[in-house]
């Protein structure tokens, strides 16, 4: 069974039609790249799928279950999580806390900064970034910054993950 599928979605900006009639699949455990050139659509199915964009027309699938994502808080309830091209990172915030901004360890209602390093440790040694919790994000290169912005996205755990150009300003 596939884990994700879009059956002929469809999307429009006025009258500039952005995708038309759109179906893919991806499989539980498959990779997969889009290609295209500027303007192809990647970033707008991108953007359907984590609730970003509405769709016009189609169907977006779970594991054979329709899903209608109209937010990016929808989509995280579904375990879609959508990186974009675009930083989100909080530069008062060190290295660990940006990692577990969206998914923030509590005690006894406050936020637990031991188990925010922790977390954040973990994926970070993971991804190549051992040591760097406590950095803060100005001290990091802008590839270190993408990485970042992708542990983000794997400590929530996805079943979908999809990278908008994330990987385009990776490098070692």
């Amino acid at each position: 069974m596939s884990c994700l599928e879009c059956r002929n979605i469809s999307k429009a900006f006025g009258q500039v039609r952005a995708l038309s009639d759109v179906t893919m699949e991806a499989k539980g455990g498959e990779v997969l790249a889009l290609l295209g050139g500027n303007g192809s659509g990647k970033s707008t199915i991108s953007k359907i799928i984590g609730g970003i964009y509405k769709k016009d027309s189609g169907q977006v699938l779970l594991n054979g279950r329709e899903i209608h994502v109209f937010s990016p808080r929808a989509a995280k309830k579904e375990r879609i999580i959508v990186t974009s091209q675009e930083l989100s990172l909080m530069n008062n915030f060190n290295v660990a806390q940006n990692v577990c901004m969206c998914i923030i360890p509590t005690k006894n209602g406050w936020i637990d900064q031991k188990s925010v390093k922790d977390n954040a440790k973990k994926i970070l040694e993971r991804i190549g970034l051992k040591g760097y919790e406590n950095r803060t994000i100005d001290s990091l290169q802008e590839n270190e910054k993408y990485l970042v912005e992708f542990a983000k996205a794997i400590i929530m755990e996805p079943r979908v993950l999809i990278l908008d150009e994330i990987t385009s300003a990776l490098y070692k």
